[in-house]
């Protein structure tokens, strides 16, 4: 049984070990072994709380014949996914935890969600002011990848507007992006 910082030392002591001489030594520390059992306590609880949470889209998506654990699986599905657009977009006005939310914004995060699906995504953006940063920023990458022509003059205000500097840069690219597409009705 060894203490943390002497797994430390140990560690940064060796230039090479394999996965095996690691392990043992990880699990040889009472402490180390402990913060992995509650992380991996945590990760579980987060995972069950997401497909809790995500549950009623799911429902909807198989209702519709879209046999899928999450979202984001959709993004591999062949040309049938934008049918499950009109399942996103009405979930996406719903109350979900910002896990869910960001996972019904990525996936929508594709050129085939032109048109009506991201116009949505769009004013999700317009009135996402007090929401978390990485769903505002899915948001604009989102509008990068499927905005049209119509919108860029609208994500260009917005991007000048924008306080946060990084989500501000994805949006003037998107305005770029969105400048090279046909608008869509």
């Amino acid at each position: 049984m060894i203490t943390m910082e002497e797994l430390e030392r140990r560690i940064n002591a060796v230039s090479s070990m394999t996965a095996a001489e690691l392990d043992a030594l990880l699990h040889s520390c009472p402490e180390w072994v402990e913060r992995k059992e509650n992380e991996d306590r945590a990760s579980d609880a987060m995972a069950q709380e997401f497909d809790r949470d995500v549950a009623p889209l799911i429902a909807d998506l198989r209702a519709i014949g879209f046999e899928v654990k999450e979202p984001d699986e959709l993004k591999s599905l062949p040309n049938a996914y934008p049918a499950a657009f009109p399942v996103l977009l009405r979930h996406l006005e719903k109350d979900y935890s910002g896990r869910v939310r960001e996972a019904i914004i990525s996936a929508l995060g594709v050129e085939r969600a032109s048109g009506e699906p991201i116009r949505a995504v769009l004013e999700q953006f317009r009135r996402s002011g007090d929401e978390e940063r990485n769903i505002r920023f899915r948001m604009a990458d989102t509008l990068q990848i499927a905005a049209d022509r119509s919108m860029a003059e609208e994500l260009e205000q917005l991007a000048t507007k924008e306080r946060d500097e990084g989500i501000a840069g994805i949006l003037t690219m998107a305005a770029k992006s969105a400048m090279k597409r046909k608008a869509v009705d």
